[in-house]
């Protein structure tokens, strides 16, 4: 037999022998069958504790013929305020009461101040009786009564009083611990979620809206905000939870940017170092155009997100409504949100960087460095995707290839400073005229490829259009820092399948007939086997370039000039590499008479 059912029996076996007695006798059993009813209530699990202090109060009221009775709880145990709003109207009798008057109130607060029952009579002539709910851990509320009548409650009644209380206190603690399970459960669940949707987050503002939004989630909040800051304290990127969208561009606007530091929210937590809970954000300064006025938040759990290398954001979530009231799991889970969360944040921060160090190591590994181009390595692996596809006949391939004529002379004369300038420029160059489906690379030196695929038409006629345009781009001057320069190329084509089926072997037939237009010196030239194997004549060496430096006006480099503005600094040169003897061509002052492919520059003119 468990206690419950003992106390049940005892008191009714006591209530038993004054049925038929004296009133005083009826009453006293009425008082017994009371406290049978409030034990049964107080062990039910089927209903609230807001249904069981209903219930007692009204059989408390109508039994003892109270006016009016009604339990207030505290939010914690054992700690008492003045301030009314820290206690909780559980239930009382009439339903729906009006709340506690100003007596009944400075009752409940001395009762739950010192531990200790008392009954009183009002100023206004009314008994008030107030009796504290206890437990182990501290004072749980107090059960106030009051009859307007001026009668004081019995012995027996007071008896009754302090036996409901002590039957309250176990039903205060049953649901206390029903409380902290759900509570537990919802945390684990919220922080489980958090863990194992943040793990696969791969960018930090992915990461930091599952936070924003299992936060809001977690405390039911309305809204939430987050933002992220790098390692100057400079807010990098924000992120807008269950808002429309032109508040998250609002909130974006104000605070990207901007300092973390300057948010006296940020200040408060970073002082403290734990997250906030603000029930109510008008008694608490704010930033303008930040979180909490950018969202509207009335009330707001702010969680500050720290790692080893300091603060790398923060969450903010709340309600628009009005403000709130905060309990103390809620401080607890706020917390341990905030410690996850950061992890969470700054794994993804790692994550991405690792992503990113990598991009940049296959980027290097597959790109030229001077020019950003794919390398040579890139244009075998889509020369191989290329052919694959054209091999089925659902796609069309041909291989340009072109160097620079005389490109050494340029290093030589000029220093590689301007030889890497003209790389790059040609390198631009290139991809400007190609589409989106082909690849432009950089072989090597001053060497360059252009892969065509999925260009409609004859494939024949494509790649000479596009090797003419490139031939024609290139004869015009190129800027190069303060000198112009006109490079001349030679283009040569190879066609799949008519000149190769492997990578290889186009590659090596582009290359020859480069070399044949390189020896006919008037334009692109698709790949010629009869012309395969024909030599070029080596280019004029550094040292015979050096030779015509000295030579008179008639020679290959000729320099014109005049003072600019007068002054005697700043004279405008033009000159062209090559002599008139090897073919090269006439210098730049006679732009027009040049049939060849050398290379000629012009200097700015000078201030």
């Amino acid at each position: 037999m468990t206690a419950t059912d003992g106390v049940r029996r005892c008191a009714r076996e006591a209530a038993r022998p004054a049925m038929c007695g004296s009133v005083e006798r009826c009453h006293l059993a009425a008082e017994r069958e009371l406290l049978i009813d409030v034990v049964d209530l107080a062990s039910r699990s089927d209903i609230s504790l807001f249904q069981v202090a209903e219930l007692v109060c009204t059989r408390l009221a109508l039994t003892l013929r109270f006016d009016r009775a009604f339990v207030l709880l505290v939010e914690q145990a054992g700690e008492v305020t003045g301030d009314p709003a820290a206690m909780t109207l559980a239930g009382g009798y009439p339903s729906a009461p009006r709340g506690p008057m100003a007596a009944e109130t400075n009752a409940a607060h001395r009762v739950l101040s010192n531990g200790i029952a008392e009954a009183s009579r009002s100023d206004s002539g009314s008994w008030l009786m107030a009796a504290p709910v206890c437990s182990p851990s501290g004072v749980l509320g107090v059960l106030v009564a009051a009859r307007s009548n001026g009668k004081s409650p019995s012995d027996e009644g007071a008896a009754v009083v302090q036996a409901i209380t002590r039957q309250l206190a176990q039903a205060i603690e049953r649901e206390k611990r029903a409380e902290e399970q759900r509570v537990n459960d919802q945390s684990t669940a919220a922080i489980r979620r958090l863990l194992e949707e943040g793990s696969r987050a791969s960018t930090v503002h992915e990461a930091g809206t599952i936070l924003a939004q299992v936060a809001a989630d977690a405390f039911h909040c309305e809204r939430a905000g987050m933002y992220a800051v790098d390692r100057d304290g400079i807010i990098s990127f924000t992120v807008g939870v269950g808002v429309p969208p032109e508040i998250s561009d609002a909130l974006a606007a104000a605070l990207v940017g901007k300092r973390a530091s300057d948010s006296p929210a940020w200040q408060r937590t970073a002082q403290l170092l734990a997250p906030a809970l603000v029930g109510d954000s008008k008694l608490v300064s704010v930033r303008p155009g930040g979180l909490v006025e950018t969202l509207g938040f009335k009330s707001y759990v702010a969680l500050p997100l720290l790692s080893a290398e300091g603060h790398i954001g923060y969450v903010m979530c709340g309600d628009v409504t009005g403000p709130r009231t905060w309990a103390r799991h809620d401080e607890a889970l706020a917390r341990q949100l905030a410690l996850e969360g950061a992890l969470v944040v700054d794994s993804a921060r790692l994550r991405e960087s690792e992503r990113a160090q990598l991009a940049e190591m296959k980027r290097q590994a597959f790109h030229d460095r001077l020019t950003e181009l794919p390398n040579r390595a890139l244009l075998a692996d889509r020369m191989e995707e290329g052919l694959a596809k054209a091999g089925t006949g659902d796609s069309s391939l041909a291989l340009l290839v072109l160097d620079l004529d005389d490109f050494k002379q340029v290093n030589d004369v000029l220093g590689h400073h301007y030889g890497d300038l003209l790389l790059q420029n040609v390198g631009a160059v290139l991809a400007g005229l190609a589409r989106a489906s082909d690849t432009v690379a950089r072989l090597g030196g001053d060497e360059f490829a252009i892969l065509l695929v999925d260009r409609p038409g004859p494939i024949a006629s494509t790649a000479l259009a596009v090797a003419e345009r490139i031939y024609q781009r290139l004869r015009e001057p190129l800027w190069l820092a303060d000198l112009s320069l006109q490079a001349a190329t030679s283009v040569g084509i190879a066609l799949f399948p008519d000149h190769g089926r492997d990578a290889t072997t186009l590659l090596k037939h582009a290359d020859a007939a480069m070399y044949q237009a390189k020896g006919k010196g008037n334009g692109p030239v698709i790949y010629d086997p009869a012309g395969d194997g024909a030599t070029v004549e080596p280019l004029t060496s550094f040292s015979e370039l050096r030779r015509t430096v000295d030579r008179p006006a008639t020679s290959g480099i000729r320099a014109e000039g005049q003072p600019a503005h007068g002054r005697r600094r700043g004279r405008r040169g033009v000159a062209s590499l090559g002599s008139p003897d090897d073919g090269l061509g006439p210098g730049f002052g006679a732009p027009s008479g040049r049939g060849s492919d050398g290379l000629s520059m012009r200097s700015r003119p000078g201030p």
